[in-house]
């Protein structure tokens, strides 16, 4: 029974599915956005409506969260929420340094699975464990 829903683009699917499937986490459902413009309402109100059940809405960007898809979808989701994991807010579209990236992004996929163990965890992230962490 699917109880999570994650809709994500590009190759963050993929980075999902592996997680997802070395999890064996069924539960989890997820959705590759292909399409972001036009928004495909129709087949997006499909997918909501096949997984109903889900108490969990996610939508996941590799993206800083003022960036990306996720601010364009916006106005297409009316009322419905979603809970969005993606880097924190940032003036640059990458971090600058490869290790801070990797790490963002194994803290973005330990989110959805509920793995992150941090003193943020389920509140807002800004990703404080994964950028101020002390040496």
């Amino acid at each position: 029974k699917v109880t999570e829903l994650v809709f994500t683009t590009g190759k963050l699917y993929y980075q999902v599915m592996d997680k997802r499937e070395t999890l064996n986490a069924d539960h989890v459902a997820v959705v590759s956005l292909e399409q972001i413009f036009p928004f495909p309402q129709k087949e997006f109100e499909q997918i909501l409506n096949k997984y109903n059940q889900a108490k969990v809405r996610i939508f996941t960007q590799d993206e800083p969260a003022n960036m990306g898809v996720y601010k364009s979808i916006c106005r297409y989701l009316g009322d419905k929420e979603f809970e969005l994991i993606a880097r924190p807010e940032s003036s640059s579209p990458a971090p600058g340094l490869m290790e801070q990236h990797i790490r963002q992004e194994e803290k973005i996929l330990d989110k959805i699975f509920r793995k992150c163990d941090c003193e943020w965890n389920h509140t807002v992230c800004d990703m404080h464990c994964v950028n101020y962490q002390k040496n």
